[in-house]
């Protein structure tokens, strides 16, 4: 019996017939029949076909057409080629045509193709994965006709920052623009849209994430498109972070170190958070004997590579400077890296050991100009110490100057260590609590220059981070930060206990308290259309509002532009201040019953109703409750990582409890459904209010499961107030408890926070062109 001929799945590339593979090419001139999906790949293709062929498109059949056809072809001897577009293994419809051929025992052997991903990321001259970047490219698709789990909505892979590959998704381009900037991304990380990649036609697409919808609309593209987003796909500027691939840098350990014993070696990078840094000196302090410049580079050296740190560096230039920056690292500990110039490298390890110190710190000798070094570091580390005079610090940073939200923080040493002076990113990179951390390690002044700080005014995108508040998009820091500065009326409405200004933050003078009555008390309602009004009579140029309920008018906030301004929709009175900031506090607790194994999609938009249907917004919900049992649900899980809260899971005695003596109901109908199968009274209900008596035990904005039960309810403590009672979706229950938590922490004079916060960080291939 004559053996059958192997089928051949056959990836066509995404369009320029020569990206066809050389054995795809190969095996598409031997076959005697040609399948292709006629409405995605280009014509051209099918000139590599032999003459005399039989070629038959795709885009009219049904699967059962397709795989009859291969059947036929197969029983009478004849050589198959089906012809698929991109990479047969993303997004093909392979899987269900494989399954039959395996049932039919028909042999089969897949080429695969160059997919539109390489193209589209060459189409925009972008690598996607840069050293010092993201290391991670996430392939994946919106939720349109073909189902995507809940553990894989867009806004849940968002909360990873990687660089993001959306296929198929270009008519969904609203949803998906909503779900990445809902998972984390900012509206103004780089994103470019690819049609129809290596076409005659092609055309690339480049905005901010926050505009990707409305390019996408106005340029008229609903499908054969390609999405991409993340820092990697950004314009090319001249510039780029170096690899290990050209140049290592080596450092030398003292307990074996990277080549075994003893030995140097090329240093791998550390996990970002990992305890110590890359390069730490062993017991014995920095041992090295590289010598003088021009020697072969020795243990501890930078050589112009991607610089590996740890989240703060300290550098130096001078013999004096050398000395400062060992003592700054070894006093910052072990999350910094001091770099110092190979010709000291004898007498800063003579000193180390001579002063008996052993430096948590890396320690990198370097040959090259210092400015390269800080190019380098400015890239990627989040705070930097230069040990020289401010004007020569200017100078080596002034060349990568970028954005205040993306610069790092910069702190400049003059080589006598008198003054620490906060030079660059003083509130949101941190310089201004770094200079004071290093004025404090070496008995120098700490100089802040920062407008806010010395007119003793609170630093608006600082503290509120600290408390765990979260910041409407669109809010206009900058314009309400200008009118405290220059002493113009600003008006700040509180809405709730919960939502007041911090206590130990002292209120500016020009603050124009509009909700403060007699006796301290907070008036409510402020953010509603009468509030509002009485907002707009105050003629303030800017008001700082905080609240955990939507501004009504269709919607409530847009952003207009970045942190450039902020409107208000349709429906609100007009003369409202020019510059408004929205805070969210962690006030709101929300308790979640649901049936086994349901999705987080569920979860999510069962949620969203409830809070929406009480006025209230998503971005102050601090914790999560729910009964023990669902620990595991992925959909739960799911839902509390997307959202960023932490998941707090309480034994069924607690929930019982909690019904009874702090909600006060009665004991439930024993048949009823949660005492039946769960053995609870309740759990939305009395999981919201235990969980807003928990707020300030686990942190606000990260992801946590405890692993132990949580802790008995606390005596003497605030309780929290039941505001929307058990409301069911579908297959989840939700209730919503508000609660005070974290927002009455006390705030010391230098704007830390003296309360702790926890940290508990813990198939339709044939729809687009760049399917595959």
């Amino acid at each position: 019996m004559t053996a059958r001929p192997p089928v051949h799945f056959i990836g066509a590339g995404p369009g320029d017939p020569e990206l066809l593979t050389i054995k795809g090419r190969r095996f598409l001139g031997e076959a005697d029949l040609v399948i292709w999906a006629d409405s995605l790949i280009n014509p051209a293709i099918l000139g590599h076909a032999r003459e005399g062929a039989e070629v038959r498109g795709s885009s009219d059949m049904r699967l059962e057409e397709i795989t009859g056809l291969i059947k036929e072809a197969v029983a009478a001897g004849r050589k198959v080629a089906r012809l698929h577009t991109g990479d047969p293994s993303l997004y093909g419809a392979l899987a269900e045509q494989l399954a039959i051929l395996e049932a039919e025992g028909i042999p089969y052997r897949i080429v695969p193709g160059v997919t539109s991903l390489s193209a589209s990321a060459a189409a925009v001259r972008s690598e996607l994965t840069v050293p010092g970047g993201a290391q991670t490219v996430i392939v994946t698709r919106g939720r349109g006709r073909t189902p995507v789990p809940d553990r894989e909505s867009l806004a849940g892979l968002a909360a990873h920052g990687a660089t993001m590959a959306v296929f198929l998704s270009a008519s969904l381009a609203e949803a998906v623009q909503e779900e990445l900037l809902a998972g984390g991304y900012l509206p103004d990380t780089p994103a470019a849209v690819v049609y129809r990649a290596t076409w005659e036609d092609e055309q690339v697409l480049r905005c901010p994430l926050g505009e990707l919808a409305s390019r996408i609309r106005s340029e008229g593209i609903a499908r054969h498109a390609l999405i991409l987003v993340g820092e990697a796909v950004k314009e090319r500027d001249g510039t780029a972070p170096r690899s290990h691939l050209y140049g290592d840098w080596q450092s030398e350990r003292g307990d074996g170190g990277a080549s075994g014993e003893g030995g140097t070696g090329t240093c791998a990078t550390r996990p970002e958070g990992a305890a110590g840094a890359i390069g730490t000196s062993g017991a014995g302090g920095i041992t090295g004997d590289g010598g003088a410049a021009g020697a072969e580079p020795g243990p501890g050296t930078w050589t112009g590579s991607t610089a590996v740190v740890s989240r703060q560096a300290v550098v130096a230039v001078s013999r004096k400077g050398a000395g400062l920056a060992l003592r700054i690292a070894t006093g910052l500990g072990s999350t910094a890296a001091v770099y110092l110039p190979e010709r000291y490298r004898d007498e800063t390890a003579r000193a180390d050991v001579d002063h008996g110190r052993n430096p948590d710190p890396a320690v990198i000798y370097y040959e090259q100009p210092c400015r390269d070094l800080v190019t380098e570091l400015f890239r990627q580390a989040d705070r930097i110490v230069l040990c020289m005079a401010v004007g020569a610090a200017v100078r080596l940073i002034a060349p990568s100057l970028s954005d205040k939200r993306r610069d790092p923080g910069v702190v400049a040493v003059d080589d006598e260590g008198l003054h620490a002076v906060s030079l660059l990113s003083g509130h949101l990179g941190g310089a201004n609590e770094l200079a004071h951390k290093v004025a404090g390690i070496l008995g120098a002044r700490p100089v802040i220059t920062t407008a806010s700080d010395l007119a003793g005014l609170p630093a608006l995108d600082t503290w509120p981070r600290k408390l765990g508040w979260k910041l409407e998009p669109g809010s206009d820091l900058t314009g309400v930060t200008a009118a405290l500065v220059n002493g113009e009326r600003v008006a700040l409405v509180e809405e709730g206990a919960g939502c007041r200004w911090p206590e130990g933050i002292p209120l500016p003078p020009n603050i124009i308290r509009l909700s403060g009555l007699p006796g301290g008390a907070v008036q409510a309602d402020m953010v509603g259309p009468a509030g509002l009004k009485g907002l707009a009579g105050e003629e303030c140029p800017a008001a700082v509002i905080i609240s955990d309920r939507e501004i009504p008018g269709d919607g409530g906030l847009t952003g207009n532009g970045g942190n450039e301004g902020l409107s208000l929709r349709a429906g609100l009175p007009g003369g409202l201040p020019r510059h408004l900031v929205v805070f969210r506090p962690p006030t709101l607790a929300v308790g979640i019953g649901c049936r086994k194994e349901t999705g987080e999609g569920s979860i999510r938009t069962a949620v969203a109703e409830t809070l929406a249907g009480a006025g209230l917004s998503r971005l102050s919900i601090g914790a999560v409750g729910t009964l023990k049992e669902k620990e595991g649900e992925a959909g739960l899980t799911a839902f509390c990582r997307g959202m960023g809260v932490p998941l707090l899971c309480f034994e069924g005695e607690a929930l019982n409890r909690a019904w009874e003596d702090e909600l006060g109901r009665e004991s439930p109908d024993p048949s009823s459904p949660p005492v039946r199968y769960m053995g609870v009274a309740g759990v939305c209900e009395p999981a919201a209010f235990l969980a807003g008596l928990h707020l300030d035990g686990f942190g606000s904005g990260h992801y946590s499961v405890p692993e132990r039960q949580v802790p008995p309810i606390p005596t003497g403590k605030a309780r929290p107030e039941l505001i929307v009672p058990k409301r069911k979706l579908g297959p989840v229950t939700v209730a919503v408890a508000r609660t005070a938590g974290g927002t009455g922490a006390d705030v010391r004079g230098d704007g830390a926070i003296a309360a702790a916060v926890s940290p508990g960080r813990v198939g339709e291939p044939e729809e687009e062109s760049n399917a595959g």
